[in-house]
């Protein structure tokens, strides 16, 4: 356990890696991520976001000039700022091919999909064949922390000794675990099914209604709609006028996304599907398209 998701993130790959070892990870994943990658001191190396090719040629680079490193392949099994997720099985597979190992962070989707709730890794069947799971307890547990899970209790003492977020910082406090195991036997009871549904629905909702004006949602239905406004000025101002309007919008820009790339990651949860999501759907491409925002502006950033 950790303070953060953050921390788990970091601490995780720091905690595990030395220098003479590889991590292989995709472009996109987490800050949290990258950084305990690079604080591990381990060699690195970026493929293509959610490409199992570009992937498996990165790890036939890392394992020809390194036969006797060991090699952790990292992923995020949905992607909070494009609510996309890779072939999580193709990952596997290419990892196993070149003798890596698979570190997977599972926060924005564990709890909204799989059977109980046991996310996107359940849903592709592959759940107990990742070698590391790290994930977070700020989004449907909703509280602060992060985990670190494996088979092997060595790795996860490694982590405790060697990954500093755990060592050198705050455990998590009494009511933040009281408050994710309380969540937690609600993700996986009956409601949490019906919950699961709920959020899924308005998530399906609010995203035909902005994509019909010809704006751009990405990724798949989940608590996360991201809507590509492209130029950060624009993306600035249709967050400032959406508050005005009684809608919170977390407004994205550099360095969390690639600049021009700006958006409003609208977040859903269960009790949307009380509001009129239609009527504020509209209203966020109304103000959108208000300010300068436009399909073909739109449109360039998201190809």
């Amino acid at each position: 356990m950790f303070p953060t998701g953050w921390a788990a993130g970091y601490a995780a790959i720091r905690g595990l890696m030395r220098r003479s070892d590889v991590v292989v990870i995709d472009k996109l994943a987490h800050n949290c991520l990258r950084e305990g990658a690079l604080a591990s001191g381990a060699e690195m190396a970026a493929f293509d976001h959610n490409d199992p090719e570009s992937l498996a040629a990165a790890l036939e680079r890392a394992r020809s000039s390194n036969p006797d490193a060991a090699i952790l392949v990292v992923i995020e099994s949905l992607y909070s700022m494009d609510s996309d997720g890779p072939n999580l099985r193709g990952i596997i597979d290419a990892a196993r091919a070149y003798g890596a190992h698979t570190l997977v962070d599972c926060a924005h989707d564990l709890g909204v999909f799989g059977k109980s709730g046991a996310g996107l890794m359940a849903d592709a069947g592959v759940l107990g064949e990742v070698d590391f799971v790290v994930g977070s307890f700020s989004k449907v547990f909703a509280t602060t922390g992060g985990f670190l899970i494996s088979r092997w209790r060595q790795c996860t003492l490694s982590v405790q000794a060697y990954g500093q977020a755990n060592t050198f910082s705050n455990q998590l406090g009494p009511v933040q675990a009281a408050t994710a195991l309380a969540a937690f036997e609600i993700v996986v009871s009956s409601e949490g099914d019906k919950l699961r549904r709920d959020v899924l629905q308005a998530s399906r909702e609010l995203r035909e209604v902005i994509t019909s004006r010809g704006l751009i949602c990405f990724g798949i239905p989940s608590a996360l709609v991201p809507v590509l406004t492209g130029l950060e000025v624009i993306g600035r101002e249709a967050a400032r006028q959406l508050g005005q309007n009684g809608i919170l919008a977390n407004f994205i820009e550099y360095p969390a996304v690639a600049t021009g790339s700006s958006r409003l990651r609208l977040q859903v949860t269960p009790d949307h599907r009380d509001l009129p999501l239609r009527e504020i759907g509209s209203k966020i491409a109304d103000i959108i398209l208000g300010v300068g925002g436009s399909i073909e502006r739109t449109a360039v950033k998201a190809s």
